[in-house]
């Protein structure tokens, strides 16, 4: 497994053990899970919008990323206003935010 891949599978797992299994009506509208779209911006740059899927389902073409990807794990259980580190795919510590989420339509 690369470093990249050992950084995010120690901070998915970390996600998973701090995490309750809960259905998605107990939920927050705004919180970032499988289908969410996201609008964000790392390091106050520019605003963007990705939808976070399956592995299966990935895009980048048209901003479909993985929950498994080190921004994917960063902004999983987020909610609007939060903001969570992670590690690019060169290494470099970034700082995304959370302006807006939704759960249908990208």
């Amino acid at each position: 497994m690369s470093d990249e891949g050992s950084v995010v599978s120690a901070e998915l797992k970390e996600k998973l053990e701090n995490t309750w299994v809960v259905s998605g009506e107990q939920l927050p509208a705004d919180a970032v899970r499988i289908g969410s779209v996201v609008d964000y911006s790392i390091d106050k740059g520019t605003r963007q919008r990705l939808r976070l899927v399956y592995p299966d389902d990935i895009c980048a073409e048209t901003g479909r990323i993985s929950v498994l990807s080190p921004i994917g794990t960063a902004l999983l259980g987020l909610r609007s206003g939060q903001a969570a580190e992670w590690f690019s795919a060169n290494g470099e510590r970034c700082c995304v935010s959370i302006i807006g989420v939704s759960q249908h339509g990208c």
